[in-house]
């Protein structure tokens, strides 16, 4: 599992949960990174969750397709959380678009039962 995160203070905050949990340190790899230009390779990992990101971008068009391209072709998923209305996005309908633009397939968007807040699946099919 990797954790990443422009935070070291977030980074160090995980690490020590991870810890108190009992998970070990070769379990649990915490990089210092941006969501921009993620320290993976094409395709190198299975799922990505990104939780309470992009309320915080300006334009969240980069970081998706970075997440398209480290994820694997044929079933890779994207997994978010976050606020619906924020900068870069007006609403869920904008949000799923934003998604499809970035390559994605196979794309869930609900704001049920979360008030202000989405829950959003993905799949990178190709």
């Amino acid at each position: 599992v990797y954790g990443l995160d422009v935070n070291y203070n977030k980074l160090d905050t995980c690490r020590n949960l991870a810890q108190s949990e009992g998970i070990r340190p070769d379990e649990l790899y915490l990089i210092h990174g941006d969501a921009e230009a993620m320290p993976f390779s094409d395709g190198q990992l299975d799922h990505v969750m990104w939780s309470m990101v992009m309320h915080l971008l300006p334009d969240i068009s980069p970081a998706l397709r970075e997440i398209f391209r480290v994820l694997k072709p044929g079933g890779g998923r994207l997994y978010a959380t976050g606020y619906v209305q924020t900068l870069c996005i007006k609403d869920a309908a904008d949000l799923e678009r934003l998604v499809a633009d970035a390559g994605f397939g196979r794309i869930s968007v609900s704001t049920a039962n979360t008030g202000a807040r989405y829950v959003l699946t993905a799949v990178r099919e190709a």
